[in-house]
């Protein structure tokens, strides 16, 4: 789960721990982007499946259903990152109440999430956005804040039980779905 401030106190009683902090990172207007989007198309149904197992390599956990449902919901937020036939990354989207919210983002590395962050800004065309970032992720935060993100506030990914956090792989996850999703 990820905590508020006031909320990681009360997990912490409750025996979780702390394994990162995710910050987040807003901007006015979604910034236009002239980042390279070679290999970056809009995800199709048929992408789902295997949007699913690089997720599953960098969250975890199986959450099909959530992706199912974020496509369904916002299809023109949701593009992959394909490189002859093999899926290097993906991003979400979804309409919120204050803003536009860009996540899961998931990429095998930094350029990849930088083409994707790209192409779902251009959908997102102006409009208010955040996006929930790990904040070990200097270089990423970085670009992001060259393009006008600032960070408004930071939430605390916590864990019940062992090993509640998925080894390091090939995947990895620039941005996530929001608190309330992971």
């Amino acid at each position: 789960l990820d905590a508020t401030p006031d909320g990681r106190e009360v997990y912490y009683r409750l025996g979780f721990r702390s394994i990162g902090v995710r910050r987040r990172l807003a901007i006015a207007a979604a910034p236009s982007e002239t980042e390279a989007v070679g290999g970056v198309r809009p995800m199709t149904a048929a992408d789902l499946p295997a949007v699913a197992a690089c997720d599953e390599i960098a969250f975890g956990a199986s959450r099909l259903p959530l992706l199912r449902q974020l496509h369904a919901v916002r299809p023109s937020y949701a593009f992959v990152a394909d490189q002859g036939g093999t899926l290097k990354g993906f991003v979400l989207g979804r309409s919120g109440l204050l803003a536009e919210h860009v996540g899961p983002l998931v990429a095998d590395d930094l350029s990849t999430a930088r083409a994707l962050a790209s192409a779902v800004f251009r959908a997102m065309a102006g409009r208010p956005v955040f996006l929930d970032v790990p904040e070990d992720e200097r270089e990423w935060q970085g670009w992001l804040e060259a393009k006008g993100f600032r960070a408004q506030r930071h939430f605390t990914r916590m864990g019940l039980g062992g090993d509640v956090w998925p080894a390091p792989g090939e995947m990895r996850c620039y941005g996530i779905a929001g608190p309330e999703f992971g």
